[in-house]
Formats: structure tokens, C-alpha cells, sequence
């Protein structure tokens, strides 16, 4: 009881001041105006096991944060990874949640989309033959270095792959009677097939008059 009677107003006093700080600082923390600031992300999918390919039409999403200026203001796209995570996930097609990591991730107010559809197929490759994807001159007959090309990527394209077409190179490219030309994976229609590697990417191409016909 000596203690708290010794100096007894002067610690009332200290506790009113502290009490009073309090209020003041809590006020003016809570009384800062709250913005919100837009970032658009590049979405990663993580945890796909070896020998799955997976798959999604969305490449971004839209991240909105919410807070003081002061800490929005400073905030860039490069301090954050938007993601899905496919850890123990199989050939097949979900719905998976989008997590945002990087500094003030508890500021997140919404992402869109939250979820997305990931495809996850089986990965898949096999050598097709190597063909001109366009015409070339006149009485030219094309010879493609290397003949066959290998397709790889999930298996569901890769079925479709019907051959390599190789764009003949313009006139301008040819050098010595030979030019590279890029291979592109293509179906029975010479349609390109996106999502598939084609290895090697590039052909060397070769042309020679085709013998006359009597």
C-alpha cells in the first residue's frame, strides 16, 4: 500500500497521460482514410508430379489490396506470385483456389478469379515426319534436314499432332541453295496445334530442281 501511496498523484497522473496517448493514437490510426490499389499477375501452377502436364486458360489474375496509402503506394507486381497448388493431383480436371504470397498479403482484399480450372494429362511425345507447311517455287523440290522432329507435351494433344510443317524461309534467307525454317506442330489439316514442343525447333531446308517429266 506505501507503494502505490508514495507519489501516489503523480502516478495518476502518468496512467491519465498513458490512458490518453492511447486514445489519441488508435483514433488516428483508425481514422486514416482506406484505399485500395489493383495489381494484375501472371498465375504459376505449382505442384504438378513428374510425368503430368497441366493446363488452364487463365494466365492472370487481378489482386485488390486495401489499406493506407502510405503502404499501397509502394506495392509492384514483382513483389508477388499469384499461383495454384496441384500437389497430389492426378490426370484429370479441378477447381483450385488462388493464393497470393509477397509483403502485405494480408491487405488482400479480393482476387479475381478466385478459382480456376486446371487441366492435368499425362505427358506424351513421338517423332512425325517433317513437311512444308507452305509452298515453295516453282519447280523446287524441298529435302528437310533432319526428316522427323519430335512432339511432346499432354497427351490429349499430342494424338492430334499429325506432322512438323516447317515455313519455308522467304527468298531473301536462302543462302547457297539452303535456308532454316521453324517447325510448328500441325494436325491433318496443317492446323497449328498450340500447347506442343517440337524438337529440334528449327529444320534445315534444301531445295533442288525437281527432274523434268517427259
Amino acid at each position: 500500500m506505501n507503494f502505490i501511496r508514495h507519489n501516489f498523484t503523480l502516478k495518476a497522473l502518468a496512467l491519465l497521460i498513458a490512458v490518453g496517448l492511447w486514445i489519441a493514437f488508435n483514433r488516428v490510426a483508425t481514422s486514416q482514410p482506406v484505399y485500395s490499389k489493383t495489381l494484375v499477375l501472371p498465375l504459376a501452377v505449382h505442384g504438378v508430379a513428374a510425368g503430368f502436364v497441366p493446363s488452364t486458360t487463365v494466365k492472370n489474375v487481378t489482386i485488390e489490396f486495401a489499406g493506407p496509402r502510405s503502404q499501397l503506394d509502394s506495392l509492384l507486381p514483382t513483389q508477388f506470385t499469384s499461383y495454384v497448388d496441384c500437389s497430389g493431383k492426378t490426370a484429370g480436371v479441378y477447381s483450385v483456389p488462388v493464393a497470393v504470397v509477397g509483403p502485405s498479403a494480408d491487405s488482400v482484399r479480393s482476387i479475381t478469379p478466385s478459382q480456376v480450372v486446371v487441366s492435368i494429362d499425362r505427358y506424351s511425345y513421338r517423332a512425325v515426319p517433317v513437311v512444308a507447311g507452305n509452298a515453295g517455287s516453282p519447280g523446287q523440290q524441298l529435302v528437310f534436314d533432319p526428316k522427323t522432329a519430335t512432339v511432346a507435351g499432354a497427351q490429349s494433344l499430342v494424338v492430334q499432332v499429325f506432322a512438323a510443317a516447317v515455313s519455308v524461309p522467304p527468298p531473301a534467307d536462302w543462302k547457297g541453295g539452303a535456308a532454316d525454317g521453324k517447325l510448328t506442330a500441325v494436325d491433318a489439316k496443317l492446323t497449328p496445334i498450340a500447347g506442343v514442343t517440337v524438337a529440334p525447333a528449327y529444320v534445315r531446308v534444301t531445295a533442288t530442281r525437281k527432274a523434268a517429266t517427259r
